[in-house]
């Protein structure tokens, strides 16, 4: 026996010890088990939702109900074809010619029934992307 440690003393000391290593295996506990939920759930989620990024879901009906479907056009939108411009606020047409044949327009009621689709078509100008 350790001289001047009596037998109370020293086992106080071993489990003072014990202690301090239990704690600081739940600590290590506690922070490998904080570690390991987030990346368990991120790990989840992505194998869920891993078939979205293949895009499978998008194009099943797309090319038949938007681009075939006669009754779809029917609705009032056509493609304007003819050249797009942006008009300045000082009254100069720019040439826009990336929105050629992509720019939709409704017919209303109140639309000439003599505007031709091929004709030139321009907007106001404001900031950020024209069409």
């Amino acid at each position: 026996m350790a001289e001047g440690i009596g037998r109370g003393e020293l086992n106080s000391e071993i489990g003072h010890k014990g202690n301090q290593n239990d704690l600081a295996n739940a600590g290590l506990r506690s922070r490998l088990f904080c570690a390991l939920v987030p990346c368990l759930i991120f790990a989840l989620t992505v194998l869920t939702f891993s078939p979205v990024l293949q895009n499978e879901f998008v194009n099943w009906d797309d090319i038949e109900n938007l681009l075939e479907n006669p009754n779809y056009r029917g609705l009032g939108w056509i493609v304007w074809a003819g050249p797009t411009f942006v008009r300045t606020p000082d009254g100069e047409r720019i040439r826009t010619g990336g929105a050629d044949g992509e720019v939709m327009v409704l017919r209303t009621p109140r639309t000439p029934s003599g505007i031709s689709v091929d004709g030139p078509i321009a907007i106001d100008w404001r900031p950020g992307e024209p069409w």
